[in-house]
């Protein structure tokens, strides 16, 4: 049988075919009340744009009336635009078996169209016309035959629903207790309920509904056993315009490399227990912008683990030096370089994080990165637009491709290698913290990849820079008894996970070393005070720090200039950057506030006890002027100080400046207030 596109109908009355066989190595037949709901959805929007269409007249370009001519194109054009498209059903034939066509992969799909159209035709008086398309010699062309069970069951309950539609299936002799516990059964059982529930409930007209799934509902077929096919076929698809899927046309190619029916047989049903993990993950971590199926997802591990497989054995050949279009006509032979046991181990590894999460976390206090690291990693395989093969050399043509390539790279070489060593969960967790960390502070060094997983396989800090936060922190906890060191590194963790210090992209990879000094000794409570007094200055619900803007202004200048540079604009909200400031002075306030068990209102309240003196001509101690007669007014509009600008006038406080005034960022928003003005109009 060619490969090609088939309807419904054309499928199953094809000469070649006498029976769709279900073999005994695929999983059960498990769709439920949410897959059906999503599909049936799917087909009747299809349905419908298909019922309401407005078909072009051609009588205009016909020098006289043709109807059977009108009524050729009218199919042809309906065929081409409201055709219901339900994927790829991948087949083999074996020639002990002539005209039975084996399924690898399409079951849930077909059976589910099967068993729809079964109920339409109970409903509709249909059963001649089933079962001259859809039976053969009185038994279903669905054959589940290698399951006598399910084989059986399908063949009554198709009789009965075609020859007495007002029976109930449940109340038969012939369903016997097997039956009922044979999990393909359950399934049918309780899909035919759904669907005459569905037909009941939704106003279908469901004679031209059963015609349009015979008739409008499209796949493309594909026999595994023709290798050569899968290329011509792709190539044609392309040539058309129409989207593959991706990830069948590898799994076609790669088990038509095999060399029994076993073999594919096996490593079919254990494709769709892939397809069913990013089926399950395709709405994960996507911002409420779940992908519709699993393919977007599981493209993209695909062309992740070719990519990393390319990296780690140096071969270049499809680095791109100009990133193109992400489309499969630019990317590697991936059935030439990726094998079956290559996606299998690799997908062992992202379930691993999954399955050993839990007793991970039991071992920690505080294990919430988890989270996040998960959101990073799924977030993106779901988003699909990461070119997996630009060249990685130039991490600043492709900054976003090199930074997920770090990321995801290291994660799964890490985790791959640390199974394949039989290392201990916890242990592979604690390192996964390193890639997640590495991500957030934007590093790109896909390069690095494989030295750092080395190291941590060989028991060696992963970043052999002394200088770096990496190294330092590690050597630190290195020092810590094992006992403690889960109770370390929890705090730890909480502190670096604040969104302030999350971040430590362009402020030198710093997330922790710019609140802890791990030179010195620290205990577990000093630990905990910085942590519980950097989440009371920046408690997590509110982004607003007024009273901290006004208490640094007393360390010393703290805040940045920022543009437009044409007047001195300053910004004194960038906690990023303010946290981190070499000068040290966000760490001053913050040993202060630990020492003292003071909130920032309280110290705050203390600073301001004397009047700083009006003549000062030292920016900051005039600001410290205004900040003490204003208080917090002084951020009325916003975070943001402009001297000049506006007009040009001088300050009527400080006659050498011009004017003071708040803004929220630059005079284009907002009302920017002078100082002179607010103090004017407000009593401290």
């Amino acid at each position: 049988m060619r490969a090609g596109k088939y309807s419904f109908k054309e499928f199953f009355v094809n000469r070649y075919v006498e029976q769709v066989v279900v073999p005994e190595i695929q999983r059960d037949y498990v769709w439920g009340k949410t897959q059906l709901e999503g599909f049936l959805s799917s087909l009747v929007a299809d349905f419908n744009s298909y019922s309401s269409s407005i078909l072009p007249d051609i009588s205009e370009v016909l020098s006289e009336p043709d109807p059977l001519l009108q009524k050729d194109f009218e199919n042809f054009y309906r065929k081409r635009n409201y055709s219901a498209n339900i994927g790829f059903i991948y087949a083999y034939c074996d020639d002990q078996y002539p005209r039975r066509y084996f399924l690898i992969d399409g079951q849930q799909r077909l059976t589910s169209i099967y068993i729809l159209l079964l109920v339409l035709a109970s409903r509709i008086e249909g059963a001649d016309t089933f079962r001259k398309h859809y039976c053969l010699a009185g038994k279903p062309k669905l054959d589940y035959r290698v399951r006598s069970a399910t084989s059986s069951f399908l063949a009554n309950a198709t009789d009965l629903l075609l020859e007495q539609p007002s029976e109930s299936i449940t109340d038969q002799s012939w369903l016997i207790d097997d039956y009922r516990n044979d999990v393909s059964i359950k399934s049918m059982l309780n899909n035919i309920d759904f669907f005459q529930k569905y037909l009941d409930n939704n106003p279908i007209r469901d004679e031209a509904f059963f015609e349009y799934l015979q008739d409008y509902t499209e796949f493309w077929y594909f026999d595994t056993n023709i290798s050569e096919q899968g290329e011509n076929l792709y190539i044609y698809l392309n040539a058309r315009g129409e989207q593959v899927q991706y990830n069948e046309n590898i799994k076609a190619d790669l088990l038509s490399r095999l060399n029994n029916d076993t073999e594919k047989n096996k490593w079919g049903k254990t494709w769709e227990e892939w397809q069913d993990l990013f089926w399950k993950k395709r709405s994960a971590h996507t911002r409420g912008k779940g992908n519709s199926n699993a393919d977007k997802g599981f493209n993209a591990f695909v062309d992740c683990i070719t990519g990393l497989k390319l990296y780690l054995s140096d071969d270049k050949r499809y680095f791109k030096s100009n990133k193109s279009a992400n489309d499969s006509s630019t990317k590697p032979p991936i059935a030439s370089i990726l094998t079956l046991e290559d996606i299998s181990s690799y997908l062992n590894a992202l379930r691993f994080i999954d399955e050993q999460q839990e007793f991970f976390s039991n071992e920690y206090e505080y294990s919430g990165w988890l989270k996040g690291f998960k959101d990073v990693l799924w977030g993106v395989l779901n988003n699909g637009s990461t070119d997996w093969y630009v060249d990685h050399t130039s991490p600043q043509l492709f900054s976003t491709e090199t930074r997920n390539m770090s990321f995801c790279w290291g994660v799964l070489h890490w985790i791959n290698s640390a199974l394949f060593m039989n290392l201990e969960s916890n242990e592979i967790f604690r390192q996964l913290r390193h890639f997640y960390l590495r991500f957030n502070n934007n590093i790109r060094a896909v390069g690095q990849v494989k030295q750092s997983v080395s190291n941590l396989l060989n028991g060696i800090i992963i970043n052999q820079n002394t200088d770096s936060e990496e190294y330092i922190k590690e050597q630190w906890l290195l020092c810590i008894p094992g006992s403690k060191r889960n109770s370390y590194e929890s705090i730890i963790w909480q502190i670096e996970d604040h969104p302030i210090n999350l971040d430590g992209s362009d402020v030198g990879a710093r997330n922790i070393s710019h609140l802890v000094n791990f030179e010195s000794k620290l205990s577990l409570n000093d630990l905990a005070d910085v942590r519980d007094v950097f989440y009371k200055i920046f408690p997590l619900d509110n982004n607003k720090n007024k009273e901290l803007q006004s208490l640094l202004l007393h360390y010393g200048n703290y805040w940045r200039r920022v543009s437009p540079l044409y007047y001195e604009n300053y910004e004194f909200h960038n906690w990023k950057y303010i946290t981190r400031d070499e000068n040290g002075y966000f760490g001053e306030c913050l040993r202060e506030l630990i020492a003292s068990k003071q909130t920032v209102n309280q110290l705050l309240e203390k600073k301001r006890q004397q009047e700083p003196s009006k003549a000062s001509t030292d920016l900051r101690n005039q600001l410290l002027w205004y900040n003490y007669h204003l208080g917090e007014r002084m951020w009325t509009q916003g975070s943001y100080i402009a001297i000049g600008g506006g007009d040009e006038y001088p300050d009527h406080i400080f006659s050498e400046r011009k004017v003071f005034r708040n803004t929220k960022g630059d005079y284009r928003g907002g009302m920017p207030k002078d100082l002179f003005d607010l103090l004017n109009n407000t009593e401290r």
